[in-house]
């Protein structure tokens, strides 16, 4: 037994070492035109979290090329593939209902991805063996997550992730508070109906709108709840406007529910607000 968790814990430290995850590299080109790409820790895409990904929110809706962010990398020696997960993140605005990101290697367009709203994420595994530059153009409100370049065997390309085995064990997270149309100034309570064998709870809050015709460039907030409420105490950078509400549990084996329907509410901020959570 000790022998095979030695194996384990050496053959985990060897894939970490062959792996470079996107997020930790710096880009050679970085240019979002009118709207603003940056880097977000967690969200969810047909309700599959990912985290460590790149967001690209566009502030005016339409097809044109202002509306496009382009990243350009240099590809890490020696490896064979770029692994990502591609799509629409949940809580879009409603002028953004598909997305596009195009993937070239050494300026070379390999291969367009097309997302749609409500979509699971699309794997993405492009062969990079001798390359030396990697460059993505994103279209429209979208998010790159999980991105890390790869010195491992390649698998076959653009497969849906597949959900956990047991996933179907916990049922969707039914929402109590807030009600749907809800007000708050300074903070909203949030409560939820437990789910068997959950061990904790992901809350996530979107902006969809302000009072004004731009999409915010920072509108989407994920916290953790041990039970089963959560208290969001508003910031000083949490504007006025209408959000909305949902909530995913978490088993102890790391298994995620379906996010719960989200509720809506619009906050209404007082002309001084006391710095809370983020």
């Amino acid at each position: 037994m000790v022998a095979i968790g030695i194996a384990s814990f050496l053959l985990a430290n060897l894939q970490q070492k062959l792996e470079t995850k996107l997020a930790d590299l710096k880009p050679v080109t970085q240019a979002a035109g009118t709207g603003q790409i940056e880097k977000n820790d967690a969200f969810s895409i047909g309700g599959v979290v990912l985290s460590e990904g790149m967001l690209f929110t566009p502030k005016n809706s339409g097809d044109n090329n202002e509306q496009k962010a382009t990243l350009v990398y240099s590809i890490p020696a020696n490896t064979t593939s770029f692994r990502a997960f591609f799509g629409i993140p949940d809580g879009y605005p409603t002028a953004w209902l598909s997305a596009s990101l195009a993937v070239s290697v050494d300026g070379e367009l390999v291969k367009l991805y097309e997302a749609q709203a409500d979509s699971k994420p699309i794997k993405i595994e492009i062969p990079t063996k001798g390359a030396k530059s990697l460059k993505l153009v994103f279209n429209g409100y979208s998010a790159l997550g999980e991105s890390v370049f790869s010195a491992l065997a390649t698998k076959p390309v653009d497969q849906t992730p597949k959900p956990p085995v047991d996933s179907a064990g916990l049922p969707r997270v039914t929402l109590a508070l807030p009600e749907n149309g809800a007000k708050a100034k300074d903070k909203l309570m949030v409560k939820w109906d437990p789910v068997p064998d959950a061990v904790a709870y992901g809350v996530e809050m979107v902006l969809l709108s302000n009072n004004t015709n731009t999409v915010p460039t920072r509108f989407l907030r994920s916290f953790t709840a041990k039970g089963t409420s959560f208290d969001w105490v508003f910031s000083d950078d949490v504007v006025s406007g209408e959000y909305q509400v949902s909530v995913i549990a978490f088993s102890k084996k790391g298994v995620l529910t379906r996010f719960s329907t989200s509720r809506r509410f619009t906050v209404e901020r007082r002309t001084t607000s006391k710095p809370g959570n983020q």
